[in-house]
């Protein structure tokens, strides 16, 4: 199962209690109802570490297979050793005991390899510094692929993916996820709003798609030797897939027109993704406006 498939079934599933929670057999114990409201809170945000931490390991194979010399990355190999210092506490912590010796194999290694000839990237370049991610990481994994404006690139390119996106920065949608769990955590009684714990599923698919969409297109970019820059929203080529009664069409980039009607998501995912590998293409889902799933360049 891929990473994206794994936080989408994830997060389904988070969706499913929710509903349980807000339509509850008669009789069901308010304790139990609150608890699910929690649950729902802290487990939105632990399945978007989770897969960002699944798409590190990704991005950095592909980063080690690119054969990058360190000199060509952004900011030089010095900003990637600060970037490995910076998160390193908080991987550590998050690392079981047995297994950070590995880590600190791994870490070695990248940084010998930044005075050499060509990169042997680690996930820990794209891991957070405390104990959950927040828009400050964020800013510091795009930069360390050459995005800078980290969200203002990101909501440039949520209003491109969302016609009907709210006046807003992305930044409140990774922000409004963090809050409630930390809420949810740590208050007696957190009180979330049945508006805001709707939105959660759908706050954490968006920030997900958006910083994917956005770090892979930049490593694609760096490995031909070109510079991601700040503009990179606006450069990215979107093949899209929507809901058309019980079938999904397949649109080109900026074509009005279908290239293809699949009887099913699964298959025009698989067969747009295909076509949008060879043509460095971004695919995206919808359903009733509704932004379901994603396939990146990596």
């Amino acid at each position: 199962m891929s990473s994206v498939d794994k936080f989408i079934r994830g997060l389904d599933e988070v969706d499913e209690a929710l509903d349980f929670s807000l339509r509850p057999p008669l009789g069901t114990p308010t304790s139990v109802i609150a608890g699910l409201h929690r649950s729902t809170a802290v487990g939105v945000l632990v399945l978007l570490e989770e897969f960002l931490r699944d798409r590190a390991a990704e991005w950095s194979h592909f980063l080690t297979s690119a054969r990058i010399n360190p000199s060509q990355l952004p900011g030089g190999a010095v900003s990637y050793q600060d970037r490995m210092v910076e998160a390193l506490p908080g991987a550590y912590r998050r690392t079981a005991v047995v297994n950070r010796s590995i880590l600190a194999q791994g870490f070695s290694k990248t940084v010998a390899s930044l005075a050499g000839n060509s990169l042997e990237s680690h996930e820990i370049l794209f891991d957070w510094s405390g104990s959950n991610i927040d828009a400050a990481d964020v800013e510091s994994i795009l930069k360390l692929v050459g995005i800078g404006k980290a969200w203002d690139q990101m909501t440039v390119f949520w209003k491109i993916l969302d016609r009907t996106a709210p006046n807003q920065s992305a930044r409140n949608l990774l922000n409004e996820v963090t809050s409630s769990r930390h809420r949810a955590a740590h208050a007696l009684n957190p009180a979330l709003a049945q508006t805001t714990l709707l939105a959660l599923s759908r706050n954490a698919r968006l920030t997900a798609i958006l910083i994917d969409a956005l770090v892979s297109t930049a490593l694609v970019k760096l490995a031909r030797g070109d510079v991601p820059g700040n503009a990179i929203s606006n450069s990215i080529r979107i093949r899209r897939i929507e809901r058309d009664s019980s079938r999904w069409s397949e649109y080109g980039p900026k074509a009005t027109r279908a290239f293809r009607r699949h009887p099913d998501l699964q298959t025009a995912l698989t067969e747009a993704a295909g076509r949008a590998k060879a043509r460095d293409e971004f695919v995206v889902a919808v359903d009733g406006g509704e932004i379901k799933d994603w396939r990146s360049l990596i």
